[in-house]
């Protein structure tokens, strides 16, 4: 009985075929009872963590935040739900955050984004930005890698932070905390420094925005504190002034 289940659950999990098979025969070495069951006890509680380590559970969230699953299913996201390919979710009339595997994303009010696709195996979340600004918190050198897609622009390699606005169309804004690839519509990929601000119409250039750390998103998200205030917003607006764009936040 106690080899039958062995054998079912470690066929389960295809990646651990070969540890599957050593931990059957050592469980095969095992002549009383007791050693078996405590044997299997400890081994299926191993491969259970394994199994779900990487999922994306959600911790901890502020404000409501409206999720679409790929079966259009419509419902406000609860704490323990499990992100997946395809979720579509989007703050309303306040500013919101939610938290999973050490990782916060911010939302301006009003704001949406999707998980496009989530590589549980190879740790790599691809995430596109549809609207509003975000801004993602993950602890330094954490294991797992996010890239992020602006209408046909990917960002990837950002360690830490990173704050993006899309404030018109086929227009954004990006802040860097450290240095990222940026590939605008599949073209060569471009370093970006670290610490700079950019602008995006057409093409990505560095700009200054006046008073960036007003936006409550990029003040209050940098925090790592779970508590945290987001009910203000402040408009971010550009203005040409004689031959360039001015920008910043009201």
């Amino acid at each position: 009985m106690g080899y039958e289940l062995l054998f079912r659950w470690c066929y389960r999990i295809s990646s651990k075929i070969i540890y599957c098979k050593q931990a059957i025969n050592i469980y095969r070495l095992f002549n009383f009872k007791l050693f078996k069951y405590l044997f299997l006890i400890n081994l299926l509680a191993l491969f259970n963590y394994q199994t779900f380590a990487n999922e994306l559970i959600i911790s901890k969230f502020n404000n409501r935040i409206k999720l679409i699953d790929k079966y259009g299913n419509n419902f406000f996201i609860n704490e323990n739900y499990i992100l997946k390919n395809g979720d579509f979710i989007n703050s309303l009339d306040k500013n919101s955050y939610l938290i999973f595997n050490d990782i916060k994303i911010c939302l301006g009010l009003n704001s949406s984004l999707k998980f496009k696709e989530i590589f549980n195996k190879k740790n790599v979340i691809f995430i596109e930005h549809l609207k509003g600004s975000i801004f993602i918190n993950q602890r330094t050198n954490h294991k797992i890698k996010i890239k992020i897609k602006i209408f046909k622009n990917l960002i990837s390699n950002f360690k830490h932070k990173i704050y993006t606005n899309i404030f018109d169309k086929n227009k954004f804004i990006l802040q860097s905390f450290s240095k990222i690839n940026f590939i605008q519509e599949n073209k060569k990929s471009i370093n970006l420094e670290k610490n700079i601000t950019y602008l995006f119409s057409d093409i990505l250039k560095k700009t200054k925005i006046v008073n960036i750390s007003e936006d409550p998103l990029f003040k209050e998200c940098e925090s790592k504190e779970k508590k945290i205030q987001l009910n203000e917003q402040k408009k971010f607006k550009c203005v040409p002034r004689g031959s360039e764009l001015v920008c910043g936040y009201r």
